[in-house]
């Protein structure tokens, strides 16, 4: 089964830049059907493509195959120190650090 969310972030990636399939085939070395066809899910991208499409467009390849990253988040709830976590304040520093993240 084709990963259609993947057609779609290629075509949504190159139409916020304001590139025609031609102009992304012409970087890829390819046909502009060859685009045409990716967008549409009727054709399997090969691996170094994805590479180039997530290089031209400045992004990771696991955004455009949707590979969650592994954020390392520790709470210290050493309670043996009696000290007292306002929660509502990590979770704000939390929801900071995602964010920072994905900029």
């Amino acid at each position: 089964m084709y990963n259609y969310r993947l057609c779609g972030k290629i075509q949504g990636l190159r139409k916020s830049r304001g590139m025609t399939q031609k102009e992304l085939a012409d970087f890829l070395g390819c046909s502009e059907s060859y685009i045409s066809y990716i967008e549409k899910g009727e054709r399997n991208i090969a691996v170094a493509d994805l590479q180039k499409i997530a290089k031209i467009f400045s992004v990771d390849i696991d955004f455009l195959l949707e590979k969650p990253k592994i954020i390392h988040f520790r709470a210290d709830t050493n309670s043996q120190n009696n000290v007292k976590i306002n929660y509502d304040e990590m979770m704000i520093d939390f929801l900071k650090y995602v964010d920072d993240r994905h900029k």
